[in-house]
């Protein structure tokens, strides 16, 4: 049996649909009955828990052989994810697949990137075999440009002509199910990127094309950004800084790198951003 924690965001549904179209015995764990209905009508067992109730964590890890590590970034996502660690080391898990980030290191200034950092050391540090996933910017970031897109022909972020190796969320699921459900990649990390490192000026471009409009990217300074993510997008403070922080990092050049895992794991190349935004259109169109 896998456990896929996070199982209802956007790399842990991918996963279990992907165990499913396997048929490889999965359990879904999911905060509540309500989010856990996106699985009704397949093959997939549900726990309902929490990373901050550890009696949870130690059911859901019942009869769990290997486990997929995802939650969504949080202020003190190091100590929640370190309860779903102790529950797995507790349980006996043969296998931890950690869903880390490029650059993850418990020094880096960087927020998001250090409590990945951390939670990898405490990984090793516990002697419970894993695999680290370290995937560059999701493209599916650029669905929540859409309304923007959509109503205005444009989008912004505090990027001015950094370049990022955006990755598809669907590519590194691919690569999480190999690591989960298969043999071998243990004490492995894999950094997993998209096929080229992409401005956001060259995506304007890519979504004009394939959209046959003019779409527009407008930088913004940092503090803009992040009062738009908190005022209009609801984000939480502390997640809207971190973000910021992140586009830091590409800024300076720290998102650029472009690595071929994915293509040496699974056999085929990455999804490329044109690829993403034709699978995608309908998000982008008015």
């Amino acid at each position: 049996m896998i456990l896929v924690t996070g199982a209802t965001g956007t790399v842990g549904r991918e996963v279990v649909r992907q165990l499913v179209k396997q048929k490889i015995p999965v359990r879904a764990l999911s905060r509540s009955q309500e989010k856990a209905r996106v699985f009704e009508g397949q093959d997939v067992e549900i726990s309902i828990g929490d990373f901050d109730d550890p009696a949870s964590l130690i059911d859901a890890m019942d009869g769990v052989e290997r486990v997929l590590l995802v939650s969504a970034p949080h202020a003190h996502q190091w100590e929640l994810q370190r309860n779903a660690i102790d529950a797995a080391h507790r349980a006996r898990v043969a296998q931890v697949v950690k869903l880390s980030a490029m650059n993850a290191d418990p020094a880096s200034p960087t927020d998001l990137l250090r409590q990945h950092g951390e939670i990898e050391h405490y990984l090793a540090r516990l002697g419970i075999a894993h695999t680290l996933l370290r995937p560059n910017l999701f493209m599916q970031t650029f669905l929540g440009y859409g309304p923007t897109i959509r109503d205005r022909d444009a989008f912004h972020a505090p990027l001015p002509d950094g370049r990022v190796s955006l990755v598809d969320a669907r590519d590194v699921a691919e690569v999480a199910v190999l690591a989960l459900a298969g043999s071998g990649h243990e004490g492995k990390t894999y950094t997993l990127t998209g096929p080229e490192a992409l401005d956001f000026q060259t995506c304007a471009a890519i979504l004009s094309e394939e959209l046959g409009r003019s779409v527009r990217f407008a930088p913004v300074d940092r503090e803009t950004a992040r009062r738009e993510m908190v005022e209009s997008a609801n984000m939480d403070p502390w997640l809207a800084g971190a973000v910021c922080q992140l586009f830091d990092d590409y800024q300076v050049g720290r998102g650029s790198q472009v690595n071929d895992d994915i293509t040496r794991l699974t056999g085929h190349p990455p999804r490329s951003f044109r690829d993403f935004v034709r699978d995608h259109l309908g998000a982008f169109r008015a």
